[in-house]
């Protein structure tokens, strides 16, 4: 698993989130939860986000990620009691998901 940070230390992340139910996360799938690496020249091997991905990308930018999920009920769900997908029952963060925090 790669967590990209934003340089700010793991344990920051896990005691800004201590307050967070796991009921009030979503778990979403970048490319549906497909592998879909490349190699790029003089990058190496890199995963190619899909179209449908991209428009991911976009929602959470425009704050619109409950419309994308309405949209593409099978690219995430809801975290069940012990952390796992009720999609496919992984747990969160495997296999390229996002995850997102519903407020309130």
């Amino acid at each position: 698993m790669t967590v990209d940070d934003g340089g700010i230390p793991l344990e920051d992340w896990a005691f800004a989130m201590r307050g967070i139910r796991p009921d009030s996360i979503t778990t979403i799938k970048t490319n549906n939860g497909t592998f879909n690496s490349r190699t790029v020249p003089g990058v190496g091997s890199a995963e190619i986000l899909s179209p449908t991905s991209m428009q991911l990308l976009q929602a959470v930018r425009d704050d619109t990620v409950d419309a994308f999920v309405a949209a593409h009920p099978d690219w995430g769900g809801r975290l069940r009691a012990g952390g796992a997908c009720p999609v496919d029952g992984a747990p969160s963060a495997v296999r390229g998901r996002a995850t997102r925090v519903r407020r309130g």
